[in-house]
């Protein structure tokens, strides 16, 4: 587009809280500025710092990475350090959208702001109802999104505000903290078609109350919660629905008891609520109110229906059957086909294109058959976004590699063999914390807390998950424990729409079925999105077989093979035509050394190929002219004449 006007800003000043930008006109030093370009520029009018983030063409990511799962939502290569290249200075803009007009804009988080992006109708009335509780937001500079919107709010610099969100706003409202991210700003095209825009672009910033404020710090750093009573499985009890649900609805009964009724009855349950519960497991005001309200009529019925956690619903029997809770359980957590098929949902995320998308991927080998080489060999290929096996793309981010039976020593020889070529973005751990630990954090936690830290991390790999387990399993109760083993990796890598790649041995027995050779019960196998298998047929050849099978994913059965002088990985092919090429070798190379007609059980004998797998190795070969009936000898088979013994 054409525009010879060019707005004039005070380009080094900070968000403008409270106020709106002042501007005037001049003339354009190139006479030509793309719509982007400007929207760039208005956002540096308020202050912000901005950085490019990747366009977006015909619905698709202009980063033109196969199955891209933040369509024009990731920073550019132009920014290569993510939200910490942006720049409130106006020759970087010229230099960005002047190369590249098609570019989204993304708005730095810096200290001093924060936003809170809406992503659904049920985060909108999530977050009424805490306007009930902390009171009501200011109005304030808001983003209008493809789905839903961001409130941009000035806080203190100092606070300690990061991207942990309280845990009833589940996956309906995220959060960027003081200084820790980015947002996509006004201007940029969703890839739904929809174009990003301010509200009210004369709306001033406002500044966030101490009450949410204090919500949003304690959401990361509030103390852990202390026992109702002398019993010291309280605190364990309280991170459960049915614990929180008994302890509070314990000591409504109590005040009911004495007389307190109404509304006051339901202040004196919010202050229960608070005073019992961890505030990351605070019970909604919604289930408070229909509490107080089985105990006593006359607490006013909750005007606002949200979501209670389906664990509560479902667990509690009486609760679920008592009237009008059948009714919201099926409206909030039931959905008819027509609104299914309705809803805007992002394409499915690929780690590595066609072999690894988001969710949880059991990676599954006898020991030592070199796993753990494997999972390095992918840890570096995506976090340089290089192709694995040389053959299927991966898309660059933040690699977590739980290296828990290597060390230092030996993680640093395998990578100087493997690559000069390594990425920061690559980060390695060989201590984590266990999965049911009763200490400062369990493995869960502390996963989530680094994926918060580092939102750009698109695979994390657990190698193995038994050096997470600390619990004894007994007979009684393995298929259960194992799935509790595995529930909150895929839970997580759902919720933050990652791949979770977690390493584990198969068992002694000998099955055609990949999936009846884990190790333990089919609870492991179950819970996992996808399983791969590793092979060896002998140790000591470097070739291997790859079996990959899942719910998003076509079957694979692919032939590899390692460079002892690498340790990575090459691919051969289809698994199916290495073997039979294999078995003809083996034939071809029998009937030349005995030099006399042999049968179907002599070339057995010969081989220990199976009876099958001779029969229509024999039929092939002889299609292909290589070798022939002996004649006068039915059955029984030579070399061709003049045939090569090599099969390809």
């Amino acid at each position: 587009m054409k525009d010879h006007l060019r707005r004039e800003y005070d380009y080094n000043c900070s968000p403008n809280i409270g106020s709106t930008p002042q501007v005037k006109s001049l003339e354009s030093p190139t006479g030509e500025l793309s719509e982007k370009q400007l929207a760039a520029e208005a956002l540096l009018a308020r202050g912000f710092s901005v950085l490019p983030l990747w366009g977006v063409t015909k619905g698709k990511c202009d980063c033109n990475v196969w199955g891209c799962g933040h369509i024009g939502k990731h920073p550019h290569k132009l920014a290569p350090n993510g939200f910490k290249s942006a720049s409130n200075k106006l020759d970087d803009i010229d230099s960005w959208w002047g190369e590249n007009p098609n570019c989204n804009i993304g708005i730095a988080i810096v200290d001093g702001i924060i936003a809170i992006d809406v992503d659904s109708y049920q985060g909108a009335k999530i977050l009424l109802e805490d306007q009930g509780r902390l009171g009501t937001l200011p109005k304030t500079l808001t983003n209008q999104t493809g789905k839903g919107c961001h409130l941009i709010f000035g806080v203190d610099p100092d606070a300690k505000i990061t991207n942990s969100t309280p845990a009833h706003w589940n996956d309906h409202i995220h959060l960027r903290g003081n200084g820790t991210g980015y947002i996509v700003g006004p201007g940029s095209a969703h890839y739904s078609g929809w174009k990003y825009k301010f509200v009210d672009p004369n709306t001033s910033i406002a500044t966030l109350p101490k009450t949410w404020a204090d919500m949003f710090i304690n959401a990361k750093t509030a103390p852990a919660p202390q026992p109702v009573n002398g019993n010291g499985d309280a605190n364990e009890k309280l991170k459960t629905d049915e614990g929180r649900n008994n302890a509070v609805s314990k000591e409504v009964y109590k005040l009911r008891k004495i007389g307190i009724s109404g509304e006051v009855l339901f202040k004196a349950a919010q202050q229960i609520n608070r005073r019992i519960c961890h505030p990351r497991h605070l019970l909604p005001d919604s289930v408070i109110r229909s509490m107080c309200r089985s105990k006593d009529k006359n607490v006013t019925p909750d005007p606002v229906r949200v979501t209670a956690p389906a664990p509560a619903l479902i667990g509690d029997k009486n609760n679920l059957l008592s009237p009008g809770k059948a009714d919201e359980f099926f409206s909030n957590h039931g959905i008819s086909c027509d609104d299914l098929m309705a809803l805007d949902i992002p394409p499915m995320k690929w780690t590595v294109e066609k072999i690894l998308p988001e969710g949880l991927t059991l990676f599954v080998g006898a020991p030592k058959l070199g796993k753990s080489l494997f999972c390095l060999d992918i840890s570096i290929v995506v976090s340089n976004g290089t192709k694995l096996f040389g053959e299927f793309q991966s898309q660059c981010g933040v690699v977590l590699y739980l290296a828990l039976e290597d060390g230092n020593r030996r993680l640093q020889y395998r990578i100087d063999k493997m690559t000069d070529k390594y990425s920061n973005r690559l980060k390695l751990f060989t201590k984590w914390a266990q999965i049911n630990s009763t200490g400062e954090f369990n493995a869960i936690d502390l996963l989530e807390r680094f994926l918060d830290k580092e939102p750009e991390t698109n695979l994390v790999i657990v190698d193995t998950i038994g050096k997470l387990s600390l619990e004894k399993k007994t007979t009684k109760d393995i298929y259960i424990s194992d799935v509790k083993r595995l529930e909150g990796f895929q839970q997580l890598a759902i919720k933050k729409n990652i791949s979770i790649l977690v390493v584990h041995h198969t068992n002694k027995g000998d099955h055609r079925d990949e999936y009846n050779s884990v190790s333990g019960s089919n609870g492991l196998s179950g819970t996992a999105d996808q399983l791969w298998k590793l092979d060896r047929s002998d140790r000591n050849e470097n070739e291997a077989t790859l079996s990959i099978s899942g719910r998003d994913v076509e079957p694979i059965r692919a032939a590899l093979e390692m460079d002892p002088n690498t340790f990575t990985w090459k691919w051969l092919g289809c698994a199916k035509d290495r073997d039979s090429r294999k078995a003809a070798d083996k034939i071809l190379d029998v009937l030349q050394n005995q030099a006399k007609p042999l049968s179907h059980s002599k070339i057995g004998e010969l081989t220990d190929l199976k009876a099958g797998t001779i029969k229509g190795t024999i039929s092939r070969l002889r299609e292909t002219g290589k070798i022939r009936q002996a004649v006068g000898r039915p059955g029984h088979f030579v070399l061709a004449p003049g045939a090569s013994i090599a099969y390809m």
